[in-house]
């Protein structure tokens, strides 16, 4: 079985999925777009006889082989160190369609995708989402998504200014002195929701605020779902348990949800046509599900590491190798994440690490 990962070598899941792949027998293909152009080279050749892609690090004559190709993260390729600044956006813009356009066709027809290409790209619309999750039951948030000034003031005032603003995709900017400002999702205030300009300049998404009791990560790994809970407001009320408190990944513990909650998280991958997902939602005082999102690439090995018991890794390894699109975890010896941690393997992938950040300190730029 040929298996191909799209990362960073040294991005914790792939390499962590890497490890258990091949303690159950399998060697797996990691690949890095951002080694592209700069040190990778490929070419579609098509012609008379047939056609075919080949890639320098794919290490394969034809690289269109993979009976298992998991797109974990698709990297921003990088340019060569002597390219022109004028011209370093024509690169990155050309490199990133030519990856894309190649990527259907280094599978099969039975290649099995985490996620398929056109099924991860719908997911990734927040409105797909949401009329979705509607549609197969979930309770949804009163959500306004936009830039409408009038309608979104309108919408403050009638839930009593009980509204949160989120962004579409994550945002982060650099100070001058060094640290990090990241975009969470917060509590509009009074004197927010005036400013108008600020409000028409960006569309966001505006939900109604919902009072917690506590908050879950479900991840749904073919068709197992693995639920866990946060205690997120065990040191006070919070909007974003990620920055707000200390009540975030510390709580987390294995949990156990309604039986037709896990049904329609499978309807809503089946509908999506995602073979796994990461669900957030809220629980209510009253015991009510809301749904907020589903993340078709999310990350997963941070709830084995607060909650050992949560064997995601195990989970996800023996799907990847798995033929069964129904998959439902099976018994026997677990991989662990806490056993790769130890490995030898881990320790070598450390000091890559290392010496890869080292080489961005001296070069003073990340790419």
């Amino acid at each position: 079985m040929n298996i191909l990962i799209i990362a960073d070598p040294l991005d914790l899941h792939a390499d962590a999925v890497n490890w258990g792949l091949a303690k159950l027998g399998y060697t797996v293909t990691v690949w890095n777009w951002a080694d592209f152009p700069i040190f990778d080279s490929g070419v579609f050749e098509i012609n008379r006889n047939a056609q075919k892609y080949t890639m320098t690090n794919l290490g394969q004559r034809n690289s269109s082989h993979f009976d298992v190709i998991w797109v974990r993260r698709k990297e921003t390729s990088t340019p060569f160190t002597d390219c022109h600044i004028d011209d370093r956006e024509m690169v990155l813009k050309e490199s990133a369609i030519f990856l894309e356009s190649v990527l259907p066709y280094l599978g099969h027809d039975d290649t099995k995708w985490i996620n398929d290409i056109e099924a991860d790209r719908f997911a990734g619309n927040k409105i797909n989402q949401i009329c979705l999750a509607k549609k197969v039951g979930f309770a949804v948030p009163d959500t306004l998504l936009g830039n409408d000034y009038e309608r979104i003031k309108k919408f403050f005032d009638e839930h009593e200014g009980q509204v949160i603003f989120k962004s579409f995709s994550p945002k982060m900017w650099l100070n001058d002195d060094g640290s990090s400002t990241v975009q969470r999702t917060s509590q509009i205030n009074q004197t927010q929701i005036l400013n108008d300009y600020a409000i028409r300049a960006c569309p966001g998404i505006y939900q109604k605020l919902i009072e917690k009791k506590y908050e879950l990560r479900i991840t749904v790994i073919g068709e197992t779902v693995i639920p866990a809970k946060l205690d997120s407001q065990k040191f006070g009320a919070t909007v974003d348990w990620r920055y707000d408190t200390d009540g975030g990944k510390e709580t987390l513990t294995t949990t156990t949800i309604p039986r037709d909650i896990a049904e329609k998280c499978r309807l809503f991958c089946k509908e999506m046509k995602l073979n796994f997902g990461a669900f957030d939602f809220i629980v209510t005082k009253n015991d009510e599900y809301y749904f907020l999102e589903v993340n078709p690439a999310g990350q997963f090995l941070w709830i084995e590491t607060y909650d050992p018991s949560i064997r995601l890794l195990d989970e996800f390894c023996r799907f990847v190798v798995s033929h069964d699109p129904k998959f439902i975890s099976g018994t026997g010896e677990k991989l662990t994440l806490q056993n790769y941690e130890i490995s030898d393997h881990r320790k070598i992938q450390r000091e890559k690490f290392r010496e890869a950040s080292r080489r961005l300190k001296l070069n003073g730029s990340g790419k």
